[in-house]
């Protein structure tokens, strides 16, 4: 017997990749992520039983398919050419809709288990911040990992940490400071605007 996902109401079967909670119901892992980004925090409520979920593992599935799950872009990259024909490649991960050919500022696999537990703690810490902010620490930590190769979370941390205490006197807090500081390219904005206001990433 298959069990139902409590979002979306699809049946979960063998193929599917599922996140179980704490409170034990399922749902599609595509599903929980997309209400962990509209709650800002995996610590849900469970939609069936309102329990809080504590389960905050990946799915025991491989990195590369986690982070594609994670993204909401669509099967094919956004780049047109002149003739405003579309590319047909896959978009890779967190790589703002765009193919390796398109936007070669990409994750290796050495980088995959750093990023994801850093969107793990982005999900899981009690700072309270707002999606538009995730979204830029997200995008930071990616071209931060890449620029010095970072394969150690402890190392991540503290480019953050560094900036914030070197800036906390500052009464104005502009993200484009933290690249211009760390001479990495900054997002563009129509991106930021797009996940901040659909609330989703890719």
């Amino acid at each position: 017997m298959c069990d139902t996902c409590c979002i979306c109401l699809d049946l979960i079967n063998g193929s599917s990749i599922v996140q179980k909670l704490s409170c034990n119901h399922k749902m599609h892992h595509k599903c929980f992520f997309q209400l962990v980004i509209n709650k800002s925090t995996k610590f849900i409520d469970c939609p069936l039983c309102r329990k809080i979920n504590y389960n905050v593992n990946w799915p025991t599935v491989s990195l590369n398919k986690i982070l594609h799950m994670c993204c909401m872009s669509s099967n094919r990259c956004i780049h047109e050419n002149k003739e405003g024909v579309r590319c047909t490649n896959k978009p890779h991960f967190f790589n703002y809709g765009y193919c390796h050919n398109h936007s070669k500022n990409i994750l290796k696999k050495k980088h995959y288990k750093i990023f994801l537990t850093y969107l793990n703690y982005i999900f899981t810490n009690n700072i309270k911040h707002r999606w538009y902010t995730k979204v830029y620490f997200i995008d930071m930590a990616k071209k931060l990992i890449i620029k010095y190769d970072i394969k150690r979370f402890d190392k991540l941390l503290y480019y953050f940490f560094k900036y914030f205490k070197e800036n906390e006197n500052n009464e104005v807090t502009n993200p484009l400071a933290f690249y211009k500081q760390y001479n990495i390219e900054p997002p563009d904005k129509k991106w930021v605007t797009l996940c901040k206001n659909k609330k989703i990433i890719f």
